[in-house]
């Protein structure tokens, strides 16, 4: 049951990027709590360890919020590599990206008759090993933050138990602080850092991004609302954005016109009564 066990949160957590973003922060905490910790089958499929079948609207449910919340949650998830999304037969899967990193599997006693001495010396070498993991491996859950244009070096643990410098870009590749001045929300911008570093655009590249930023500051999507759907710039980036066709804001409208002159030629005025 959900109700029992456990889950670890590192303190490190509070120097995550969404931490400060309530919902997003709920929503991810939430999914640790709920996904698989053992894979089950259903309808022929299994969800892994670290995943979880649900809806959008369940998940809404659980937490009180709409699902537009859930929505604009999960994607900041997804931008930043946190969580994954995909459909399967009318729901959706979730899956906690470095799961099996965040919680780890620890040896649990096999003899239930344990005297309440050693039970106690368990607890406290189990609390013990606890913290040795944290300030060996040094994990920063989900992902350790990125400064404005600088990254901090990650160290995490291999398969092997060797433990390794995960080193990232410390500065932006060529064009990112144009893109920045340019795209018109300015929110998360390690995270936009981050795509563009992985992305590395070319001059050809860079050019095709700035002209479509210029287009989709004029469409009607992005001046909706004073620009609430405007997306964040590393969902824009991740997604492609610049491949999107966004219907301009002042596209010309249809307008039907009609020939007075000929209506009258036509007799069609005839029986109308004009009188006031």
């Amino acid at each position: 049951m959900l109700e029992q066990g456990y889950i670890k949160l590192y303190r490190s957590l509070l120097r995550w990027e969404w931490y400060d973003d309530a919902n997003t922060f709920r929503v991810f905490v939430h999914l640790l709590l709920t996904v698989n910790h053992e894979p089950q089958k259903w309808h022929g499929i299994t969800i892994d360890r670290g995943q979880r079948l649900a809806s959008f609207s369940k998940i809404a449910g659980e937490l009180r919020l709409s699902v537009q919340n859930i929505r604009t949650s999960i994607d900041h998830l997804k931008s930043t590599g946190e969580v994954t999304c995909r459909s399967q037969g009318g729901h959706s899967i979730f899956t906690v990206v470095n799961y099996n990193l965040f919680q780890q599997l620890t040896s649990q006693p096999t003899n239930s008759q344990q005297s309440p001495n050693k039970a106690l010396t368990n607890d406290q070498q189990q609390r013990k090993n606890d913290k040795n993991i944290e300030k060996e491996k040094n994990i920063l859950p989900p992902k350790s933050p990125q400064g404005e244009g600088q990254a901090e070096d990650l160290t995490v643990e291999t398969a092997g138990g060797a433990a390794e410098a995960a080193i990232r870009p410390k500065t932006p590749v060529q064009g990112f602080e144009e893109f920045w001045k340019a795209f018109p929300k300015k929110a998360s911008k390690g995270s936009a850092l981050k795509a563009w570093n992985k992305l590395r655009p070319g001059k050809e590249l860079r050019e095709k991004i700035m002209a479509a930023i210029e287009r989709a500051k004029k469409s009607e999507q992005w001046n909706r609302e004073n620009g609430r759907f405007i997306p964040y710039p590393a969902t824009w980036l991740n997604a492609q954005g610049w491949e999107d066709e966004l219907e301009p804001q002042n596209k010309a409208k249809a307008q039907t016109t009609y020939n007075i002159e000929a209506f009258e030629k036509s007799g069609a005025f005839d029986d109308l009564d004009w009188r006031p």
